[in-house]
């Protein structure tokens, strides 16, 4: 029989999220949809321009409880947000949706968002799904992106959130 390679790691009976005393160990995205389906925008917390377009998602948002919750990149839940699903914890260029099984970002993330807002913008992200690219899309997000801090222009004072809108940001 041959020895084993020094190279392959010993086959294991433990699964992915098993302690090796057997119990499960709960991850902070299982932790943040336990008791809440809604999923979480990740955002550049220290963007005039994302402050604005989080603005406009809960403006148009078509859930009165309000379909998403938030939280900054920069924040502890989105360090470890990230982490857990391989993103980069340093330089914040992109919009995150997280969900309990799936992430998407970029181009993805605006439309799977824009598809749980209020019309016209379910309709605008179908059509750009069909119209437009993946590649496109992402090239477009990406030059938007880039050039956001231009975009927002500089702001004196910022937006206070409503006691039912300030449930919604986990970063508190």
């Amino acid at each position: 029989m041959p020895s084993p390679s020094p190279f392959r790691a010993p086959q294991s009976t433990q699964h992915p999220g098993q302690d090796v005393d057997g119990t499960y160990t709960s991850t902070l995205q299982d932790r943040l949809f336990e008791t809440d389906s809604r999923r979480v925008i990740l955002f550049d917390g220290d963007c005039g321009f994302c402050s604005d377009v989080v603005n406009l998602f809960i403006n148009f948002d078509g859930d009165p409880r309000g379909a998403f919750r938030f939280a900054s990149l920069q924040g502890e839940i989105g360090q470890e947000l990230l982490t857990a699903n391989g993103l980069d914890t340093e330089h914040f260029n992109t919009i995150v949706l997280v969900d309990k099984d799936e992430v998407f970002t970029s181009s993805d993330a605006v439309l799977e968002i824009a598809d749980r807002l209020k019309e016209p913008f379910p309709q605008l992200a179908r059509l750009a799904k069909v119209l437009l690219p993946h590649v496109f899309r992402d090239a477009l997000y990406s030059f938007v992106s880039s050039n956001r801090h231009l975009l927002a222009g500089e702001k004196d004072s910022c937006r206070i959130p409503s006691e039912n809108e300030m449930e919604r940001f986990l970063d508190q």
